[in-house]
This record gives structure tokens, sequence and C-alpha cells, in this order.
């Protein structure tokens, strides 16, 4: 449709902008459909931050 002769300069950008934004929802849609996996690195952090907040709430406590 953006090939038509008959189009003005504003109905193709029009066209051209919604082109671009439905391939940005179809591509959110696959990237919904197909979730990653849980990166090990982000468990690890979170374990080593909640000691470090135990270990400072001892500090707090007893020191």
């Amino acid at each position: 449709m953006l090939e038509a002769p008959d189009l003005t300069k504003r109905e193709r950008r029009e066209l051209t902008k919604a082109a671009r934004f439905q391939k940005r929802v179809e591509t959110w849609e696959a990237r919904r459909a197909t979730p990653h996996p849980p990166k090990v690195h982000r468990a690890v952090i979170t374990i080593l931050m909640m000691l470090a907040c135990l270990w400072v709430l001892k500090l707090l406590l007893f020191g």
C-alpha cells in the first residue's frame, strides 16, 4: 500500500508509522509468548544481599 502513487506525504508517513507500531506490537507479543528462563545470577545476588542485610542487622543488634 505504501507503493501506491496517489498517496500524499502525510498519508505515506501515517502508514509507515502504523506499520512500525504493528511490528513493535508483534515483537512484544512474540516475546510474551515465549518467556525466557530466569537468570541464575539474579538469584545468587538476591541471596547474597539478604545475607548482607542479616549481617548488618546482627551488627546493629549485638554490636
